[in-house]
């Protein structure tokens, strides 16, 4: 009888943040543990005791992303073209910056750099931990199919063997975007490294950052954020413009004023919240429905084949649920730096 295939993205998660909540002091920065999303935060600021620092390793790390990016892109010209807003973008904000620095003093230019190195830090770390769920997934699905190809060339039914073909398209399919992953995750992990001044390539290699379990999270009501939002009335032009550097493209500006801003960033965190809902029901069918094929399987009602389809599926509807629990955490966030209610 052949092994069965058990992989959980689910348990190397839970794993993993167990893992990181055991390295709590900011001060040590050896990066011998994972590190929580907090600590990483925390480390960045502690590391930018002023303006001139901030804004040094805040252009470093983007002069360092944008170049890897580049060199990764195989889109052509118009991703490159996004990259080239995103650096215009990055001179504006640099620009604002320098003229508060000038016109306010360092206090209040130090206030404001030090709140986007929060957001940046932040969201970089919440990139890291969606390309590291999309890994655990990238070698799922290659386990997955070296299994079928194996079993495929096994069998004796002539239909299993006319899918390898297929199935040697999905490997192939799989090891490649598990290589795009994890340069995105190197990338990203150099990016939060210069923001706190490291540039060491071993350094650099040390840190891992901890996945969290944000399952228990929730909305207030809106009332609840504009409030916030109307108290400390942030610059919300500066903010959208940094936001842009994470966007998908550098055209999805947003226009909106500011209170709309704050009820589209509110949507966004109650679609997420119901989408993670939606997928924790679909994970606990895929995995009713696997536990199902295993019975059969053990009674030889059914194959090793359908058993590892049903494997499959369970492992695609854990990466989906997974990705929703960071997404509902990074949208928590989002909305609440939108509104300046930071913690750092």
């Amino acid at each position: 009888m052949k092994s069965i295939r058990t992989l959980s993205l689910l348990s190397a998660m839970f794993l993993v943040t167990s893992l990181c909540c055991a390295s709590d002091d900011v001060k040590k920065a050896d990066f011998k543990d994972p590190i929580s999303l907090d600590n990483a935060v925390k480390l960045v600021i502690a590391d930018n005791p002023n303006y001139e620092t901030a804004k040094k390793n805040l252009l470093q790390a983007y002069t360092n992303y944008f170049k890897a990016v580049s060199v990764l892109n195989t889109n052509g010209s118009s991703s490159n073209s996004g990259l080239n807003q995103k650096e215009n973008t990055l001179k504006d904000i640099i620009g604002i910056l320098d003229k508060k620095y000038r016109d306010q003093g360092e206090k209040d230019a130090y206030t404001i750099i030090k709140d986007l190195l929060a957001g940046d830090s932040a969201l970089t770390c919440y990139q890291i931990m969606l390309y590291s769920a999309a890994v655990q997934g990238n070698l799922a699905d290659t386990a997955y199919y070296q299994q079928l190809i194996e079993d495929s060339e096994n069998s004796a039914n002539k239909s299993e063997k006319d899918n390898i073909p297929s199935y040697k398209k999905g490997l192939e399919v799989a090891q490649s975007e598990l290589e795009v992953n994890e340069a995105f995750i190197q990338i990203y992990t150099e990016k939060l490294a210069n923001l706190m001044g490291i540039t060491d390539a071993k350094t650099i290699a040390d840190i891992k950052l901890g996945i969290l379990d944000a399952s228990d999270i929730s909305a207030k009501s809106k009332d609840y954020y504009l409030e916030i939002f109307n108290k400390n009335k942030p610059d919300i032009e500066l903010k959208k413009n940094f936001l842009m550097l994470f966007a998908d493209s550098a055209r999805n500006t947003d226009q909106s004023d500011s209170g709309i801003l704050v009820d589209k960033k509110y949507n966004e965190l109650l679609a997420s919240i119901a989408k993670r809902d939606s997928l924790k029901k679909a994970l606990e069918d895929s995995s009713s429905q696997r536990d199902k094929i295993v019975e059969e399987f053990n009674s030889e009602k059914a194959d090793i084949i359908a058993l590892n389809h049903a494997q499959n599926k369970l492992i695609n509807s854990e990466l989906k649920y997974v990705n929703s629990v960071i997404e509902v955490s990074k949208a928590n966030f989002v909305l609440n730096f939108v509104i300046g209610n930071s913690n750092y």
